[in-house]
């Protein structure tokens, strides 16, 4: 008994195994931590452990069998069922009914979910070892039990306005026309995932790095740099985050002509940089529905700011790039990634400056370069869906599907790689500004174009 209460209390208690991750970091102070910052190890102050390196519905799962199994044991423990409590709190709004309405079936094949810290290929679900005695006894938990009448609504298919913030790490915004997710907590240090012990007389040192975790491609896993997901009621995900490699955040990247290290192993790219691989400054207002997003990139001396405003009707996004310092690199792209499903599920028009469409493809369907582009249209087969326009026109754009180590390609998402510049002198800023309008109904580009014309 002695030892069942000790375990409780270690990973139940936030903070209580304190940090593992000596460093402060930009995220303390904007969140509103002292010194020590966030725990990093045992339970957060967002209701999930940290041992996952941010939330994962795979791990959680992991997390959820073993006080499944304490529950069963001491079933009027409180400890276990505020776990429960808050943790399916979390869950269920980071949970999106795949097909703009309410599960029915599968949970598991009807559900997806924005990854902001670690996920795999595989785990593009939710999955839930919720002891059945408390799916009617904590919020949402009768929502994952389908054999129930659930009393609550997907926080996703809610109609009421609401803005719902959790540790200053969860931002959950709901308004009349679209549902969306963001995220500003800490992430991974990079450290993390070297490769190298460097040792002398007098001191010893790690270095390198390798990619981060099972079917990521890169060092680090990529935090969401702005839009974790937009969801429109009837329609589902739209834009969708996940970090198994750069182009899949929301998030500035690009690439260098050098290595940004000497040791690498494994399949990344050294030369990859981006915004996500930094830890932000983040600040949000909830009267206004304005994000506002600060973060100076490793290896490379760019600033990357961005404001994201939720207005009833649309979703403005604005960003600004300024460099330090000399650079050139490879390319630079702003990535907006993009739920597919499968063949026939999503559907993508390409719009010039007019609002005339000047190309088309099936949401599955393999990347693309597109010249001339202004707007985008992700769709479902009833054209409804986003509508997104931008400041200017986009000289050559791409699209790009995701595939893992295997070459298998991901069933669900695909990005559209908006070109930044690649060479840059100190002092020198880039703003780009676009406008994300959902509809839950067919809206002619030209109108949509209309509206966009109010923010630019």
């Amino acid at each position: 008994e002695h030892l069942v209460d000790r375990q409780l209390d270690r990973l139940l208690t936030p903070g209580a195994l304190g940090r593992s991750n000596p460093d402060p970091t930009p995220t303390h102070s904007s969140a509103g931590y002292t010194f020590a910052g966030p725990a990093d190890i045992g339970m957060t102050g967002a209701k999930y452990l940290a041992e996952q390196w941010g939330f994962d519905a795979g791990y959680a799962d992991n997390s959820e069998r073993h006080f499944r199994d304490l529950y069963h044991y001491r079933p009027d423990d409180e400890r276990i069922r505020r776990y429960f409590d808050q943790l399916y709190w979390l869950n269920t709004h980071l949970s999106l009914p795949r097909h703009g309405k309410p599960v029915a079936d599968n949970i598991r094949r009807e559900i997806v979910s924005p990854s902001d810290m670690f996920s795999r290929l595989e785990q593009h679900t939710n999955r839930t070892a919720m002891p059945g005695e408390l799916a009617t006894e904590i919020p949402f938990g009768d929502l994952w039990n389908l054999s129930l009448a659930s009393r609550y609504t997907w926080p996703a298919l809610e109609t009421e306005p609401f803005v719902r913030v959790l540790d200053h790490a969860f931002f959950f915004i709901n308004t009349p026309s679209a549902y969306s997710i963001a995220y500003g907590g800490a992430r991974s240090p990079a450290w993390r995932t070297f490769i190298a012990g460097i040792t002398d007389e007098t001191s010893a040192d790690i270095a390198g790095y390798d990619d981060a975790v099972r079917d990521i491609r890169q060092r680090m896993t990529t935090k969401s740099g702005g839009l974790s997901a937009v969801y429109v009621r009837g329609v589902g995900p739209t834009l969708l985050a996940i970090n198994q490699d750069v182009p899949y955040a929301n998030a500035v990247w690009g690439k260098l002509h050098e290595p940004v290290i000497d040791h690498w192993q494994g399949d990344i790219e050294p030369e990859v940089i981006s915004e996500g691989f930094a830890d932000p400054r983040v600040a949000f207002n909830e009267q206004r529905r304005i994000y506002h997003r600060t973060a100076t990139m490793t290896h490379a001396p760019l600033s990357i700011d961005r404001t994201i405003q939720w207005l009833d009707d649309r979703i403005e996004v604005a960003l600004d790039v300024l460099a330090h310092d000399e650079l050139d690199l490879q390319f630079l792209n702003e990535s907006l990634p993009f739920f597919t499903g499968q063949a026939g599920e999503r559907k993508v028009r390409f719009l010039d400056e007019e609002g005339a469409e000047i190309g088309a493809m099936d949401g599955m369907a393999a990347g693309r370069t597109v010249e001339g582009l202004r707007g985008i249209q992700w769709l479902n087969d009833n054209d409804a869906g986003v509508t997104i326009w931008f400041d200017r026109t986009i000289d050559m754009a791409t699209v790009t599907e995701l595939a893992s180590r295997a070459g298998r390609l991901h069933v669900g998402v695909r990005s559209l790689q908006v070109p930044l510049p690649a060479q840059w002198q100190p002092g020198d800023h880039f703003r780009l500004r676009y406008v994300i309008i959902p509809h839950e109904k067919p809206l002619a580009p030209t109108d949509s174009l209309r509206l966009a014309t109010v923010m630019f």
